[in-house]
């Protein structure tokens, strides 16, 4: 499983859009507040092991302040200036990523 989940401090009313290489649906938005329409988490199962980027598109008047993946081997990398995680998901693996947001 690759599990994208979106945290926005000062939970609101905006949604992240984000990019996901080799993934399907390639693009998909997530929304940290109580409206349930968007949710603010994203659950790729059944995904064959392989290398994978998840990219979040840079909504105007929001930082990433962090993105940090859980990943039992530590083959997935993080690029907070790109705002991308590159996904190393091995046979039987479980990674989950976070992008923190922040107003800026």
């Amino acid at each position: 499983y690759i599990t994208i989940i979106d945290d926005t401090i000062l939970n609101g009313p905006q949604n992240f859009v984000y990019a996901a290489s080799g993934l399907i649906p390639a693009n998909f938005a997530l929304d940290d507040d109580a409206d349930a329409t968007i949710s603010n988490t994203r659950v790729y199962s059944n995904t064959s092991p392989g290398t994978y980027t998840v990219t979040q598109n840079a909504p105007a008047g929001f930082a990433l302040t962090s993105l940090v993946c859980t990943d039992p081997d530590n083959g997935t990398t993080v690029n907070l200036a790109t705002r991308a995680a590159t996904i190393d998901l091995d046979a039987n693996e479980s990674i989950t990523c976070t992008f923190t947001n922040s107003p800026s």
